[in-house]
């Protein structure tokens, strides 16, 4: 099933021509793999991603969340690692950039 960002995201990538694959088996399922340029995008939710700017603790249950929010920064860092040491370039984007239209694909120049 495929999110309000993740569409959004994808229109942008179709409206800048840019070609993308979404299914595939690597390594945390990134959301857009873009072949031509060697790179796997992956739209990170500022809730759920624990975004510095955005994510605010919720009052009940915390050291749960506390402890979530440390395993996902770590497995997040470990799966971008891995798939970098696997020659691609790895993308994160968050929720917030493409909800306030704050994306530049730019640097996708630099990279193919």
């Amino acid at each position: 099933m495929i999110s309000n960002l993740e569409k959004k995201f994808e229109e942008i990538l179709i409206y800048n021509q840019i070609n993308f694959k979404k299914k595939n088996n690597l390594l945390g399922t990134p959301d857009f793999i873009l072949e031509d340029y060697k790179t796997l995008i992956f739209v990170d939710g500022c809730f759920w991603h624990f975004c510095e700017k955005h994510f605010k603790l919720p009052k009940s249950n915390q050291n749960f969340w506390i402890n979530k929010r440390k395993k996902t920064i770590r497995r997040d860092k470990y799966i971008t690692e891995i798939l970098k040491n696997d020659g691609w370039k790895v993308l994160r984007i968050w929720e917030h950039q493409i909800k306030d239209n704050k994306l530049s694909l730019n640097y996708l120049n630099d990279r193919k």
